[in-house]
């Protein structure tokens, strides 16, 4: 997907309903056929994707190439020790050959100073 009318674009609204085409300027990226873009991934204006793309990646220049990682909320993600946390949510995600997956449930556990800890579950009484 390459939007340029959200600073970081997503698919879906702050409240969790689709975007159209309306909701965008397209910016001329080129898709060589059968090359795939994976989920969540993000595209630079002008960028010519010419193998596939893994989820998350954060695509630029000619031919494309992975500048970086996104996560969910479009935001780029920070590396700290061995996962790659969303700025905006704290998500985190783990990396390895080029492949970015979802770390853990953000409500369960979190990352301090590297080390993935888990959170204390609620009461329900």
């Amino acid at each position: 997907m390459v939007l340029t009318s959200d600073v970081f674009p997503r698919a879906i609204t702050p409240h969790g309903s689709l975007k159209t085409e309306d909701d965008w300027e397209k910016v001329g990226v080129t898709v060589q056929r059968g090359a795939a873009i994976g989920a969540w991934a993000m595209m630079s204006a002008g960028a010519v994707v010419t193998k596939d793309v893994p989820d998350f990646a954060l695509m630029a220049v000619v031919p494309a190439r992975r500048i970086g990682w996104v996560g969910k909320a479009g935001q780029p993600l920070r590396q700290e020790g061995t996962y790659w946390i969303c700025p905006v949510t704290g998500d985190a995600y783990l990396g390895d050959d080029g492949v970015l997956r979802p770390a853990w449930k953000p409500d369960v556990c979190r990352v301090t100073a590297g080390m993935l800890i888990r959170r204390p579950v609620p009461s329900l009484g």
